[in-house]
């Protein structure tokens, strides 16, 4: 029997970071360069391995399916990849950063070629379905149905071997708070995924070169099995993110250095109160300064995560966040540092109606800004970014 031949095709940074402000690119690459030291490895292209990937990999059996992967760098050359190897099948993953790339490729494929096409996305793309040879999937699970597999959860990171990552463990999935900007469909429907499945996904790790292993928990705490990375099993240190609420209330008691955890990204977002009540979270600045003290006196290095661009964002909104950056860069690995982007299904989304391409995290330019506010985060993303620049040297 002849193999399907699929082929993956992933947007690399090269053809994305073009429409990325510069400033964002350039404090992106700082943190990638600098942290390799502390086991930061991250693949230019993508810096991160896409883990719909191997995911998608692990349910596609080897006897039916011929998988190979492509890293689309530029179009042309992705184009001339398409017709040199003819594959049955082209499977792309949509994204608000990567969409118009997508659907420049998908146009040449479905009226230059007989392949057909799959679009993976959680955006609508009412476009793709007037196409009888392209199909949208909004699920890995709808995605099996299509190819008539049975979906199984798991990972197979062969089209990755030997390359040097952080990968990517879920412990559960959901989160407990209702962030305003966030596009998490599970809020308050936790799910604790079971140990000896966690054990099974970081067997899976055992093609790939890596120092530290992020955990992919939403807000990291919420469920109660964090001490299981005591274990001697796990022989890799850890990233987490998790939120103030949780550092205080529910992983206070953790032994930070026997499970391991090196780095804590810390859902900070804005150093003003007003601002932390309009997105509905559950903290303010004294608890903030709390939850830094507590992981600082444990000697873990906190990652926080600070948004610009909010619309109720002000110049004291910005100043206070800098002036508390500046005041603990000492207790930093690095930050974080992003332009709000507003998803479908968020408050957020409903409350300012923003264009489709408001969903990009890499540019200052949203449409429910003004001029002055879009100046405005511009300028403090470089204040920010001077402080990384301290922090990194």
């Amino acid at each position: 029997m002849n193999k399907l031949k699929i082929l993956f095709i992933h947007i690399g940074n090269t053809i994305i970071n073009k429409d990325n402000d510069k400033l964002v690119v350039k404090n992106n690459n700082l943190i990638y360069k600098n942290g390799r030291k502390d086991g930061y490895y991250f693949n230019k292209e993508y810096y991160e391995i896409p883990l719909w990937i191997p995911r998608v990999c692990y349910f596609l059996p080897d006897n039916e399916f011929d998988k190979s992967l492509y890293i689309a760098k530029d179009l042309n050359r992705t184009v001339t990849h398409i017709i040199n190897t003819n594959p049955d099948i082209i499977l792309f993953s949509c994204m608000s950063a990567n969409q118009q790339y997508v659907r420049d490729l998908v146009d040449f494929i479905s009226s230059k070629t007989n392949i057909d096409v799959i679009v993976g996305t959680y955006i609508r793309l009412d476009y793709y379905r007037i196409n009888n040879r392209v199909r949208v999937c909004n699920s890995l699970e709808d995605l099996a149905k299509l190819l008539v597999v049975d979906y199984k959860y798991g990972l197979d990171y062969s089209l990755f071997k030997n390359e040097w990552t952080v990968p990517r463990l879920t412990m559960s999935y959901g989160c407990e708070g209702n962030c305003t900007f966030c596009a998490n469909i599970e809020h308050n429907n936790i799910m604790q995924v079971p140990t000896k499945d966690i054990k099974e996904q970081y067997l899976t790790f055992k093609n790939l070169k890596f120092e530290l292993v992020y955990i992919d928990d939403k807000s990291w705490g919420d469920c109660n099995n964090y001490s299981i990375l005591s274990s001697s099993f796990f022989n890799s240190k850890f990233i987490v993110q998790t939120n103030v609420y949780n550092v205080l209330n529910k992983i206070y008691r953790l032994n930070y250095r026997n499970c391991k955890i090196k780095y804590i990204e810390l859902g900070i977002e804005c150093y003003d109160n007003d601002i932390l009540r309009a997105m509905n979270k559950i903290q303010d600045i004294i608890s903030i300064n709390k939850a830094i003290y507590t992981l600082y006196i444990e000697d873990v290095k906190i990652i926080p995560n600070i948004i610009l661009g909010h619309p109720l964002m002000t110049i004291r909104s910005y100043e206070q966040t800098l002036n508390w950056l500046h005041s603990n860069k000492d207790k930093f690995h690095h930050i974080n540092i992003n332009p709000l982007a507003l998803y479908e299904g968020t408050k957020d989304y409903n409350i300012y109606n923003p264009k489709k391409e408001d969903g990009n995290q890499g540019t200052f330019d949203k449409s429910f800004l003004t001029k002055d506010q879009i100046e405005l985060s511009r300028k403090y993303y470089n204040e920010y970014y001077k402080i990384n620049k301290e922090i990194l040297k």
